[in-house]
């Protein structure tokens, strides 16, 4: 409670912050004549006052919550102790690629014996316009979908990673952290071999093939998560919260999500009668928790469904019992990192929108919200979320959810990047999580790994050989499951 009022605080400072700038700037801009300067002065002094204010905020922020901080505002780590965190068989890959006139894109590989850095041979907006069209053959709902070109995604290995692959060349698992476009993309879809006239997307030598990958908010989110030390094992396996009722009077399967998510709030708010027009309902997330579920043996009591699938359900709820914790649902986080850095939209998962805002439901369960939860899961998975469909490809749109279910004691999130397929996501699912009860000493990523090349072999459904089908989800942080 504590640090959400102080979270809180910070925001309604920052957002007022911009309010007086705004202001200033209409008064300074308007003709000497008709200037009210005692209003100038007004607002000045107010200007000084909130600034000190939240100086006061994020100095208590500080000295109260440091873990907190560390995660929204991440320090350096050095080589040195990056190599001492990493293991015999990995590597930690950088990818920086600039935005608009930002200058060049830049990649980093680190092992526990090598390392080195490239500046990419790339033209300003390359990479952004190969994942642009990358993206085009990965969205199930265009009309006339053709799927990816393998030599598409070769050119994009050539130019991130190839410069690199000395430091890759002896190492099992990756791991990324990913700026600027490239975070719209999961690694694994890159090829690492020219590809043939006639070579099948089965053929392809994806990146899948031979890497176990995991994404990284932050270099320092890999200190973080190394140095956390393992808690006691969660008791019971599973919890799932799915197919949210959004409009129970117009609910409709067709209407579309929009691209950007800040018209939703009002303020900082969320706007609810904006949600229920604008979110449509997901009913494939039913069958998807309950195709799960009886692959983990475990009963549909720990499946919450529609209305029951509220903000208010999951706070209430003892989290910290579940090894994994399953949101089938929008994640409200894609396009919207200027929002988002103004203080005006928190990223957020989209529950069951009640008829009123409360206090604890107003069907948002936002960032400031979640790192209040207690979790101690291995896995916490949020399907559906579509996170990576910003309209153009920009700065990291996980990151805040990230972070913020790392501090509430995740310790990987399974991500989807695009709107996926119910039976071919309910498949990939269950053969990973079949997999690491079966080798409780693996990776968490080489059991995403094992099922994403079971589903690409697949002799009963060959079509699920295209990415959109084995390569949606990644795995957001990382531990020994």
């Amino acid at each position: 409670d504590a640090l959400s009022k102080l979270v809180r605080l910070e925001q309604d400072l920052g957002g007022e912050l911009a309010k007086l700038e705004a202001a200033n700037l209409a008064e300074v801009a308007k003709e000497p004549a008709r200037r009210d300067r005692h209003a100038e002065r007004a607002i000045h002094d107010r200007v000084r006052e909130v600034r000190d204010e939240l100086r006061q905020v994020r100095n208590r922020l500080s000295v109260e919550f440091p873990k907190y901080v560390e995660l929204q505002k991440p320090q350096a780590v050095s080589l040195a102790q990056v190599r001492s965190l990493l293991n015999g068989d990995e590597a930690l890959i950088v990818i920086d690629i600039a935005g608009e006139d930002e200058g060049a894109d830049y990649v980093w590989a680190i092992s526990r014996e090598r390392s080195n850095w490239q500046r990419m041979d790339t033209e300003p907006g390359q990479i952004a316009r190969l994942i642009a069209e990358l993206r085009n053959g990965l969205d199930l709902q265009a009309r006339g979908r053709k799927p990816i070109e393998p030599n598409n995604s070769y050119e994009l290995f050539r130019l991130m990673l190839a410069p690199v692959e000395d430091v890759l060349a002896d190492n099992k698992h990756l791991l990324f952290v990913l700026n600027g476009a490239v975070s719209s993309l999961p690694p694994q879809i890159l090829v690492t071999a020219l590809p043939s006239g006639n070579t099948e997307l089965r053929d392809a030598a994806w990146l899948a093939r031979k890497y176990s990958i995991s994404i990284l908010p932050t270099v320092s989110s890999l200190k973080l998560l190394r140095e956390q030390g393992r808690q006691m094992k969660a008791l019971k396996p599973f919890r799932g919260y799915g197919d949210p009722v959004f409009d129970p009077v117009r609910e409709s399967n067709i209407r579309m999500p929009p691209r950007g998510f800040g018209s939703l709030f009002r303020g900082g708010r969320a706007d609810l009668a904006l949600l229920r027009e604008n979110l449509p309902r997901l009913p494939g997330t039913a069958k998807e928790l309950q195709t799960v579920a009886r692959k983990l043996a475990v009963p549909d009591s720990e499946i919450i469904l529609r209305g029951a699938a509220s903000e208010a359900a999951v706070k209430q709820d003892d989290l910290s019992d579940y090894s994994i914790v399953y949101f089938a649902t929008h994640g409200l986080v894609a396009g919207e990192v200027e929002q988002v850095a103004k203080g005006t939209a928190e990223p957020a998962l989209a529950l069951t929108i009640p008829s009123e805002a409360t206090d604890i439901d107003d069907g948002l369960l936002t960032v400031s919200e979640i790192v209040q939860l207690r979790l101690n899961a291995d896995w916490v998975v949020l399907s559906a979320c579509n996170t990576a469909a910003a309209g153009k490809p920009g700065a990291n749109p996980l990151s805040g959810l990230a972070r913020a279910f790392f501090y509430a004691g995740a310790r990987s999130l399974l991500v989807s990047h695009w709107v996926v397929d119910d039976e071919s996501t309910a498949e990939l699912m269950g053969r990973t999580f079949t997999y690491a009860a079966e080798h409780t000493d693996s990776h968490q990523a080489e059991a995403l790994q094992h099922a994403m090349l079971s589903l690409i072999d697949d002799p009963d459904h060959p079509h699920w050989s295209d990415p959109i089908y084995w390569a949606p989800f990644v795995i957001v942080g990382e531990s020994f499951h």
